[in-house]
């Protein structure tokens, strides 16, 4: 009897254990299968939520560009444009108003002054001839917190300057942006090293004839840091073109740093993030390197732009992304534990 007894609890407890095997490896199972939906759901969640920042700083850059273009050609259909133009062709003496070549000359500077006012970034406006090798007629620039007119006798010849090559090209009505490079001034590179992008937008006669040029020069870094400052990404954002430019913004410290063949300029020694590492990734894809997540958006909304093309990247932590993964994994594994022991 004994013997028996002993047979039926050695069957019993080794029914119990194999229920509870089979119960484990079901909980594992569950746990197993809900992990690769879940990692796979916020994968496509991280994805969406870059992306979607991205978009924002996208379409709030590509508003800049549209917004300069609109400024050239408003500029362009004002009077002093081709009034500057009949003065200077008629001994100094507009025919049409009487206007001499000094009064539609201040004009415009007024007009130029009074935008870029309005415009932080902007560094010059220039209204460029093609006559006399692309000499500028009328120029102001910003010195500091200072809106100045160049006096006519410093004003430069910029004919072969590659921009102006270019301006010769662009169709009546469009304009064309510079890629991203050093400010440039009677041939040499600027001392201050200002980032600088130049939108072009040609002027003609009445009958067609091309006459010159409205020329706005940019400085990317003030662009940038206002726009990212307004914007505030929550992520660490990264904006950069083919030639080695990039510009990142932190959102811990709340700055843009301009870095340029992977140095930061004035800071000997400091590298910044490797420029080929970005340029090669690949475009529309959530991105994983080491703990790592990028997304990389091109930017296309930019006039005639061949030799301007601009990535907007956003970058987060694995581990940032994913806290809700682990969340929702741990509820899971418990779910499926108190399924099974009940």
């Amino acid at each position: 009897m004994a013997v028996q007894r002993s047979i039926r609890l050695s069957l019993r407890a080794k029914i119990i254990l194999l229920s509870c095997g089979f119960a484990a490896a079901a909980a594992i199972s569950i746990i197993w299968l809900s992990r690769q939906g879940l990692e796979q759901l916020h994968m496509s969640r991280a994805q969406e939520a870059l992306a979607s920042e991205s978009r924002s700083v996208a379409i709030r850059l590509e508003e800049n560009f549209v917004k300069m273009v609109e400024d050239a050609r408003v500029v362009s259909l004002t009077p002093p444009i081709k009034g500057l133009i009949r003065s200077m062709e008629n001994d100094g003496i507009d025919p049409e108003d009487g206007s001499n070549t000094d009064m539609w000359r201040a004009r415009l500077e007024t007009i130029f002054g009074s935008l870029m006012q309005e415009r932080p970034a902007y560094t010059q406006m220039r209204y460029i001839g093609f006559a006399d090798n692309g000499r500028e007629l009328v120029r102001v620039n910003r010195l500091g917190d200072q809106i100045v007119p160049v006096a006519p006798s410093a004003l430069q010849r910029k004919g072969e300057e590659a921009y102006m090559v270019e301006a010769m090209t662009i169709r009546a009505g469009k304009s064309w942006f510079s890629p991203i490079t050093l400010n440039r001034e009677n041939g040499r590179v600027d001392p201050e090293e200002t980032p600088t992008i130049r939108l072009v937008h040609p002027v003609f006669r009445d009958d067609g004839q091309r006459i010159g040029a409205i020329v706005v020069n940019a400085d990317v870094e003030t662009l940038l840091a206002d726009m990212l400052a307004r914007i505030a990404p929550d992520h660490s954002t990264t904006i950069l073109d083919k030639t080695g430019v990039m510009f990142r913004y932190s959102p811990t410290r709340r700055e843009t740093v301009y870095i340029r063949d992977g140095v930061i300029p004035g800071k000997p020694g400091k590298l910044g993030p490797d420029h080929q590492n970005y340029v090669s990734m690949p475009k529309f894809e959530l991105i994983v390197r080491g703990d790592r997540l990028f997304y990389d958006l091109p930017i296309k909304a930019i006039p005639k732009s061949d030799n301007l093309h601009l990535d907007v990247i956003l970058e987060a932590s694995h581990a940032e992304m994913m806290q809700g993964f682990n969340l929702s994994l741990t509820a899971t594994a418990g779910a499926a534990l108190l399924v099974l022991a009940s």
